[in-house]
């Protein structure tokens, strides 16, 4: 079994990488490759799960230090994470990609290479170089787009900036771990304390910007909402990406070990912003990937939050507490991912059929049907935090840990835990709107004219399959706790115990239970519930006789709504919230995809304003000046200058390894 994780994680990298390369001879082949890649990522994340860990080679690196990837309990986690999305995403891809260029599957395949690789990385030189390539997977997928070229560039510009200031951040902690430590290795060994609040600040600022929370959501939702991303790297985006960045912030996190409570308090005044501010785009958005992309800003905040709370929680000695808010944390990242890859998928299904960014473009209510449909419901469950599906089990865990804040010694932290759980309940309910505008106008509607047909088998397998094991890990929240718990006290450096026991005579280990005990409740019992009551409402109605079914057409203004702008929207779904925060919450009207005039064949939709926006393109814009002026003094066509600039370089690059060296 030891001997086995290696050789998996050996395979899967191969094979990732190998699917880049086939991409220009046979797209399907490619994806088939891609898909036993993340398969062999899962087996692997499993074997290390079970035997603790492994390593995978030996070599020398360019600095003259041993490097070599490694699997430990945090990783694995990971590993299995990104592995079943990257399973769904292939098998979805292999249905989904009929006709674009060799650029699709290329990006898709770098991507989850350069994602894995991150997380099997335990040296930094190694950690940067798994970064880079995410990055630039993620750019040359996010270039295929769908939408209209002058959005499409410029939206994959903005993420590639933002990962390379990403990278930056990350290179400044690693380099103060260098100096404060003597080592590059990603673990263990005491951290000097005037050094280590360098390292968590510079960490944090390059795990945020991946995970796309305010103030760099720009990067999560502009390439997926203006540049229209294609499907499968949405997903990998959303579910990928973001999870290595909650990654690279715990593996910090687990570095530094307990620091002091500012650090807990800063996560969670950033992860709050970005819940509500998340939820209430997510609410008034009329773009299918849009919407998701902002509900991704809420999820990752959440995340956010629940380390914010740990971090608190370890600073005040409250060891119970702080595990608490760890576990909720590491469940909320697989509840997201699993989720949020399935409805990514079958949005870009449903912007497939509609041929237009609008999310109910051409529909009239007519039901859908089939499997992926199913797996829409289930996944939007989640994200709307409705028991017993996964995302609630993980937004109940946080707020359980974020309302025992009156247990801090400190008045101003008691405050913003609670201010915190009054955010996230109040963003809960704002998940509400938006899934149920994303279930009802992208499931429950169809598109006229036959274009609404349903998507491949591979597609639906793959859609239903990730709602599936949302589901599942609701149901089976206090297992996978139990599973999680090594992996928290990996993080910790402690022992750490799921929060299970045995109330009112239910089976033990079936009940979560937070506190001394604080709150608890019971996922596993609750599909029981509900298929009794389904039971006893099914027989009432069978001895009522045949329903009787009356049937009208339906009413708008006293006549039928024969065209789509006549029916009622998903944009007047949300007319009544925008209009009440019109100040927090304005849009912009946007045509289809090439900005046809008609509305009746390219419908308007209405698409949120980040605040934020304006304030990014004037700096932007200073930026760009800046670097006018530069080239006009500077670059003057001069051997002798283009010489002495690539001197200057070298040196400024010997001094820096020299200040780390000693």
């Amino acid at each position: 079994m030891i001997g086995t994780g290696p050789w998996a994680l050996g395979a899967g990298l191969i094979l990732t990488a190998g699917a880049a390369l086939l991409g220009r001879a046979d797209r399907r082949l490619a994806y088939a490759a891609l898909g036993a890649g993340a398969a062999a990522f899962v087996v692997a994340g499993l074997i290390a799960g079970w035997t603790g860990g492994f390593d995978l080679g030996q070599w020398t690196g360019p600095l003259g230090e041993a490097e070599f990837l490694r699997v430990d309990l945090l990783s694995a986690y990971f590993l299995i994470v990104v592995g079943i999305v990257g399973v769904a995403v292939a098998v979805f891809a292999y249905g989904y990609d009929r006709g674009t260029g060799p650029g699709l599957p290329l990006g898709t395949s770098v991507l989850l290479f350069g994602i894995a690789w991150v997380i099997v990385a335990p040296t930094s030189l190694l950690f940067l170089v798994g970064w880079e390539i995410m990055t630039l997977g993620a750019f040359v997928g996010l270039l295929d787009g769908a939408g209209p070229r002058d959005r499409v560039v410029p939206a994959a510009y903005t993420f590639l900036i933002l990962g390379e200031g990403s990278a930056l951040a990350w290179a400044i902690a690693w380099g103060a771990l260098r100096v404060a430590r003597g080592d590059w290795l990603l673990a263990g060994g005491p951290i000097p304390a005037e050094w280590a609040g360098v390292i968590f600040v510079a960490g944090a600022v390059a795990a945020t910007v991946k995970m796309g929370v305010v103030p760099f959501q720009i990067g999560e939702w502009l390439p997926l909402v203006r540049g229209s991303a294609p499907p499968t790297v949405a997903a990998l985006v959303s579910a990928g990406v973001t999870v290595v960045g909650a990654y690279g912030l715990i593996r910090l996190i687990s570095l530094l070990g307990t620091g002091p409570a500012w650090w807990g308090g800063l996560l969670l005044v950033v992860g709050s912003a970005s819940v509500i501010a998340g939820a209430l785009w997510a609410s008034v958005s009329d773009h299918p990937q849009g919407l998701l992309a902002y509900s991704t800003i809420e999820n990752n905040g959440l995340i956010l939050v629940a380390l914010g709370g740990s971090l608190i929680a370890s600073a005040f000695g409250f060891s119970a507490l702080a595990a608490l808010a760890l576990l909720a944390a590491l469940f909320q990242v697989g509840a997201h991912a699993a989720a949020k890859s399935g409805l990514f998928l079958f949005a870009g299904h449903i912007a497939r059929s509609s041929e237009s960014p609008a999310l109910d473009s051409d529909r009239f209510p007519r039901p859908r049907s089939g499997g992926p449909v199913w797996g829409v419901y289930l996944a939007g469950l989640s994200l709307a935090a409705a028991p017993p599906m996964a995302g609630f089990v993980g937004e109940w865990l946080i707020l359980e840990a974020l309302f025992q804040s009156y247990r801090f010694p400190s008045l101003a932290y008691q405050l913003l835990g609670l201010g915190a759980g009054a955010l996230l309940a109040l963003a809960a309910g704002l998940m509400v709107v938006a899934m149920t505008k994303f279930v009802g106008y992208g499931g429950l509607w169809r598109t006229r004219a036959g274009a609404g047909r349903p998507p491949a088998v591979p597609m639906g397998a793959a859609i239903l399959g990730m709602a599936a094991l949302t589901a599942g890990l609701g149901i089976a929240a206090p297992g996978l706790l139990t599973v999680l718990a090594p992996v928290a006290s990996a993080v910790a450096g402690r022992p750490v115990v799921a929060p299970l026991a045995s109330l009112l005579g239910l089976p033990g280990g079936w009940t979560i239970v937070s506190g001394a005990p604080f709150g608890a409740f019971t996922p596993t019992a609750i599909p029981i519930a509900l298929a009794i009551g389904a039971l006893v409402a099914a027989g009432y109605a069978a001895l009522g006789g045949p329903a009787r079914i009356r049937r009208a057409p339906v009413w708008m203004s006293g006549s039928r709504p024969d065209l789509p702008e006549e029916a009622y929207g998903s944009v007047a779904f949300s007319t009544g919230l925008r209009t009440m925060l019109k100040e927090l919450l304005p849009t912009a009207a946007i045509v289809g995809f090439d900005d046809a005039p008609d509305p009746r064949e390219h419908p308007v939709h209405r698409e949120a304003i980040d605040p934020f926006e304006r304030g990014y393109a004037s700096v932007a814009g200073a930026i760009r000046r800046l670097g006018q002026a530069v080239s006009v003094r500077l670059m003057v066509g001069r051997l002798d200058r283009y010489v002495a600039y690539l001197l200057i370089a070298v040196l400024a690059a010997v001094a820096y390894i020299g200040v780390v060296y000693h």
